[in-house]
């Protein structure tokens, strides 16, 4: 069933959600000001422009997975959770996939989702495709909770056995931060 897939990386977005309005160190501050470099993580084979290097820390949604953290302007976070599947990831991916695609007929009616009464789809955020000839995803969503309202952002790609989940969180009613988008469509695989 896709549901345990699901609730695993909203789980993961709404530690995200925690994290919204909440004040960056001084240190994310300072950064924010400084000019964007590239952030290379050769043990998770990536690499993407940021604005301060990640706070790379053990993933609690992901089984030997490692997530990656940075604050950016507005406050908006985003976190890249790496998990590794020794099967392969097509499977986890496709039935992510497949849930998204079940929310889909509710978000038309302007519904709540299936899966849990307090997110709501945006579809015409949807969009399936090829990242570097790897099978991605990526969509919006608003999530109601007792904080008020969160827009999140999240992508999936699976490259063999490693799913990068790219999700980050803004308050409802401000648009996606070109930040964002800087950051994920910098996103590089490396070699190992």
């Amino acid at each position: 069933m896709v549901r345990p897939y699901l609730l695993l990386l909203i789980t993961a977005l709404l530690g995200c959600r925690s994290l919204v309005g909440q004040t960056s160190s001084p240190k994310s501050a300072v950064n924010r000001n400084q000019s964007w470099s590239e952030f290379v993580s050769e043990k998770d084979g990536f690499a993407m422009m940021l604005p301060e290097a990640p706070s790379p820390h053990k993933d609690t949604q992901l089984a030997d997975g490692t997530a990656y953290t940075v604050h950016l302007r507005g406050n908006v976070t985003l976190t890249l959770h790496v998990g590794i599947f020794p099967e392969g990831c097509g499977d986890v991916f496709n039935k992510h996939l497949a849930a998204v695609k079940e929310d889909i007929p509710q978000a038309k009616q302007s519904k709540p989702t299936k899966t849990d009464q307090f997110r709501r789809l945006d579809i015409s955020s949807v969009r399936e495709f090829k990242a570097a000839g790897y099978p991605a995803v990526e969509y919006e969503q608003e999530v109601t909770d007792s904080q008020g309202k969160v827009r999140f952002y999240q992508r999936l790609e699976c490259v063999d056995k490693r799913l990068y989940i790219f999700g980050a969180a803004w308050p409802a009613g401000s648009p996606k931060s070109a930040d964002v988008t800087r950051a994920v469509d910098s996103f590089r695989l490396v070699r190992q």
